[in-house]
């Protein structure tokens, strides 16, 4: 069965044309293809009466709205993956700069998953420890060259070596066993920007490498 469209006049086979329940024939009077342009029209003339309309229906119906995208994504991850990777392809500081900001905002969540991973992928974790010593080498020993450094000065006499010692000793362990990478940490920093403190047994902690980067030279009494 053909049908006449309205707007155009071409005469096309129903397939063509959208279903009316109330229609004589039960389709709409105009095909598929002027419904769209006729709606693409109305859309580009109303851009702004249709945010004000979109953004009210959303916020009166925010647990419909939420489990809309989250269908839709699901249903379109390759998709929302494929056109993710070219807008970093084509946005790459762009994207740095909002993977940086997302990470600040979510350390625990980030620490979380890390962990989880570290934990279910042990081997893969301790590869991927060593293969940073690795590639990071100079850093390491420019960073290490002036820490020592620092660390002569801010020694005391009394200090316990053999303590000292021990703890590093055990830091190191518990990387190896653990493919998580430990650092000892001085729980008053020996260049911190209000107060600094001493290379000594009772000034030492061991934290995750993570953890001892998020503290910095930071310290809060």
């Amino acid at each position: 069965m053909n049908k006449k469209c309205n707007k155009c006049g071409e005469v096309k086979e129903l397939t063509y044309f959208y279903k009316r329940k109330n229609a004589k024939d039960g389709h709409e009077y105009i095909c598929k293809v002027c419904t769209k342009s006729k709606t693409k029209a109305w859309y580009e003339a109303n851009k702004e009466r249709k945010a004000i309309t979109g953004l009210a229906w959303r916020e009166a119906n925010k647990e419909k709205d939420q489990a809309y995208n989250s269908s839709w994504r699901k249903a379109n991850k390759e998709k929302i993956a494929l056109a993710s990777k070219a807008w970093i392809k084509d946005n790459p500081e762009r994207a740095r700069a909002n993977w940086k900001a997302w990470r600040e905002i979510n350390k625990e969540k980030v620490a979380a998953k890390n962990k989880a991973w570290r934990e279910a992928n042990p081997e893969r974790s301790r590869a991927a420890v060593k293969a940073w010593h690795q590639i990071h080498s100079d850093r390491r020993n420019a960073s290490g060259a002036k820490y020592r450094a620092a660390k002569i000065k801010r020694t005391v006499a009394w200090a316990n070596n053999e303590i000292i010692e021990s703890i590093y000793a055990e830091s190191r362990r518990l990387s190896e066993t653990t493919g998580i990478l430990f650092n000892v940490d001085h729980v008053i920093p020996l260049q911190g920007k209000l107060v600094s403190g001493f290379h000594v047994e009772t000034n030492l902690q061991i934290l995750m490498a993570h953890e001892n980067s998020s503290k910095s030279n930071n310290f809060k009494p």
